[in-house]
């Protein structure tokens, strides 16, 4: 965990290393829908991208990892929810719900993101669906949404005119009120800026690439492990993806700008980390 934020340092989990989920590249990429099946038959959430096969946390995995020693999120619980409260789901180690419907409509669901003590805890939520293995993330109003809010509001209206998709429609509703809860924080004094000559940022790239950062090692980590160029590509790609996502970006302008924005950034950062091991 490199990123200092919410409850992340009363809980112990900031600056430590927990397991998420498993990449897998095959010698042979053809084969990553079968390897994605197969795995999926023997009880994990795995979905096939076109350059590798991603296993999501569930608790068959998390399980594995316990008997080999391997630390996971599972150890992770927001503070402001009590064990007992947390653990009214059907999982033992991930947290699990027969379907996306009964999540939305849990109570656990509510008291991460609605909560009017709290507000939204968390940077959202990360959610695999068994059936396919595909993962997305839920993100409350503290966090940018691009184009998303503006999308629901259509669906919401779609929906309700079709009387036949009522749990669909609840499903919408559910994450109208999660888009509009934002965490609360103490906000702290702001030292007043330095004067500099402003320079043109692409801010919706400078989102993604936030959002992006969430999924990753540190990267002074992956730079010490010789993994730049591929660290690059992801993130490049995580860019791109989120872009096209939230704001509506053509695909190819995405393209450029998060090869421009990416490179730029990582060559800065990597040049800091040089002159560090000095």
């Amino acid at each position: 965990m490199v990123q200092d934020r919410h409850d992340y340092n009363d809980s112990a989990i900031f600056k430590t290393w927990l397991c998420f989920g498993v990449s897998i590249q095959a010698n042979d990429p053809s084969q990553n829908k079968a390897i994605a099946e197969d795995l999926r038959t023997a009880g994990y959430v795995s979905y096939a991208h076109d350059n590798m096969v991603v296993i999501s946390p569930n608790d068959h995995l998390f399980d594995l990892f316990k008997t080999i020693g391997i630390r996971t999120l599972a150890e992770y619980r927001p503070k402001a929810i009590n064990p007992e409260q947390w653990a009214e789901h059907s999982g033992t180690s991930v947290p699990t719900f027969p379907s996306l419907h009964a999540y939305f409509e849990s109570d656990w669901c509510q008291r991460f993101f609605t909560n009017p003590d709290t507000g939204a805890l968390g940077e959202g939520m990360v959610v695999a669906s068994a059936f396919n293995g595909r993962m997305f993330k839920v993100k409350h109003g503290g966090e940018d949404c691009g184009n998303v809010p503006d999308k629901l509001y259509d669906g919401i209206e779609m929906l309700e005119k079709c009387p036949e998709m009522d749990k669909e429609l609840d499903v919408f509703k559910n994450l109208q009120k999660i888009i509009k809860s934002k965490h609360k924080v103490v906000e702290k004094k702001k030292p007043e800026p330095k004067a500099k000559t402003p320079a043109a940022v692409d801010e919706e790239a400078t989102k993604a690439w936030e959002s992006a950062l969430t999924k990753e090692d540190s990267l002074d980590d992956q730079f010490s492990r010789g993994e730049k160029v591929n660290l690059t590509k992801r993130l490049i790609n995580q860019v791109k993806e989120d872009l096209v996502k939230d704001y509506g970006v053509d695909e190819k302008a995405a393209t450029g700008r998060a090869n421009k924005f990416v490179n730029g950034t990582i060559g800065k950062l990597f040049g800091e980390w040089k002159k560090s091991q000095n």
